[in-house]
């Protein structure tokens, strides 16, 4: 199991552009005795017209390991229905 829990702020610069900020921390309850994968990491993204997508993310103890990590995304989404939407994203992970 996972539980994620995150606090973030974002920024609209104009009618088709906004900036967000997030920190969020990722949790693994009922791992076994010793093992501790918990971290936390901040979220930078850009996003237009409210569907295309590109963010960065920090780690300085990515799946508790004590390395450092980088997270690339670029993403989109659009309207499969009228009740349903569709998220595509493309992310790569830099791990020191």
């Amino acid at each position: 199991v996972e539980l994620d829990v995150g606090l973030g702020y974002e920024r609209e610069l104009s009618e088709r552009v906004a900036l967000g900020l997030e920190w969020v921390h990722y949790s693994y309850p009922d791992t076994l005795a010793g093992y501790d994968y918990d971290y936390g990491e901040w979220l930078g993204s850009l996003t237009v017209d409210g569907q295309h997508s590109m963010t960065v993310g920090f780690s300085d103890d990515v799946f508790a390991s004590g390395s450092a990590g980088v997270w690339y995304a670029a993403g989109t989404g659009f309207a499969a229905s009228q009740h349903l939407w569709v998220d595509l994203e493309l992310g790569y992970l830099r791990l020191e």
